[in-house]
């Protein structure tokens, strides 16, 4: 049975409860991960504060956990949400996000080793490959439940606030990725990474304080536009 069924089968007798733990647990995440940031001393991205051997790594991999457990209490606190435009509605944005934090959850538990050399490069290993795979496909896919929510017809203030998110999370992410890859700034790169994920987990929080089961659209649209968005009551 998929997860998207799954998710449609029964009510959580306190959604809101699951809702509010579950931002709790992400912004708890984005307090850890930034003051372990601080306490690296160096220029650094992301994975690397997880990295096998490293000092911070046992607190940067228990917040990775974390927010693959608080982003699945969202889930479960808005499970029947869909976005209001066909293209986007095939499931719920709620088994998105648990797919997310499988990855995320993954990418805990499989760390990349010192130095997260990027797969397929010198020194790395399919360790660094499993790592790199399931936070890249777990940050796509929180990107998708942003795009998913951002046409949320019926909510237009939180359907703004994730296409801003969205937007910025593409152009950041995608930035700080090509420089990574191609191995240069890693001043600039980490920089921006961190900020990606901030943006992310930061809207993850939001939507997770705002959204409610009640979000769920009653019809599909075959279509909607973006300037749409403006004309629906918030």
């Amino acid at each position: 049975m998929s997860v998207a069924n799954d998710l449609q089968r029964g009510a959580p007798r306190h959604p809101h409860r699951l809702r509010v733990t579950g931002a709790i647990l992400i912004i708890a995440a984005i307090v850890t991960v930034w003051t372990l940031r601080v306490v690296a001393g160096r220029p650094v991205y992301v994975s690397e504060l997880g990295a096998t051997g490293v000092a911070t790594a046992p607190w940067f991999n228990a917040s990775l956990l974390g927010i693959a457990v608080g982003g699945t209490l969202i889930a479960l606190g808005t499970r029947s949400v869909r976005s209001t435009t066909r293209w986007l509605s095939a499931w719920p944005v709620a088994a998105t996000l648990v797919f997310a934090c499988v990855m995320f959850a993954l990418a805990s538990q499989v760390t990349c080793t010192p130095g997260c050399p990027v797969p397929f490069t010198s020194g790395s290993t399919v360790q660094d490959l499993v790592h790199t795979s399931s936070a890249v496909l777990g940050f796509a896919a929180g990107g998708y439940a942003c795009i998913q929510v951002a046409f949320l017809r019926h909510r237009r203030r939180l359907a703004r606030i994730s296409a801003t998110a969205g937007i910025s999370m593409l152009v950041v992410a995608s930035v700080g990725g090509l420089l990574s890859v191609a191995q240069l700034g890693t001043e600039i790169g980490g920089v921006l990474e961190f900020t990606a994920m901030t943006i992310a987990l930061a809207w993850l929080a939001i939507y997770g304080l705002t959204a409610t089961d009640a979000d769920a659209a009653p019809a599909v649209e075959p279509s909607l536009e973006v300037s749409g968005l403006a004309s629906e009551p918030a």
